[in-house]
């Protein structure tokens, strides 16, 4: 959040990292999961797939529901900055989409899951750079950050529903 602040909403970097936070407790519940205990009792399914895809997703919405609010607030603070702040917020929201779709073919399959992740980031990156930041940006920035939060959440709700079926 420190470097949101600073940059004041302009660059991805913040954002992107705040964001991955919640995919570290995934990665942590699924690594417990491994144990010889848990593998052995009957609720193996629902701990090594239900509870850390749930405590993704609860995490992944908490995040961004506080990526929604510094960017609001950013906005209000630098009206002039809207635009890039908005355009910063959406790729944020792709980031966070890829990386819930990634974390559920690395559950199964981790090298496919690294190059699918690979391709996906850098497809997206280079769409977003042309189309929105670069000179001759195709994309405008039409409507408010509320219209975008909730299209944010739409996205990151069927990022976790497309990561819960891939596990």
């Amino acid at each position: 959040l420190i470097s949101e602040i600073v940059t004041k909403g302009t660059s991805f970097i913040g954002g992107a990292y705040f964001m991955i936070c919640s995919m570290f407790a995934f990665q942590f519940v699924c690594s417990v999961c491994l144990s010889e205990y848990i593998q052995s009792t009957g609720v193996k399914k629902k701990l090594s797939v239900d509870v850390p895809v749930i405590l993704h997703a609860v995490l992944s919405l908490v995040t961004l529901v506080i990526i929604i609010i510094e960017r609001s607030i950013l906005i209000q603070m630098y009206p002039a900055n809207e635009a890039v702040v908005v355009k910063m917020f959406i790729m944020v929201v792709a980031f966070n989409a890829i990386t819930h779709i990634y974390t559920g073919i690395c559950y199964k399959y981790f090298v496919a899951g690294v190059f699918i992740f690979i391709a996906m980031f850098m497809g997206i990156m280079m769409f977003f750079n042309y189309a929105m930041l670069g000179p001759r940006a195709t994309i405008y920035i039409t409507h408010g950050m509320g219209f975008y939060a909730v299209i944010a959440l739409v996205v990151t709700i069927v990022a976790i529903a497309i990561e819960y079926i891939l596990c």
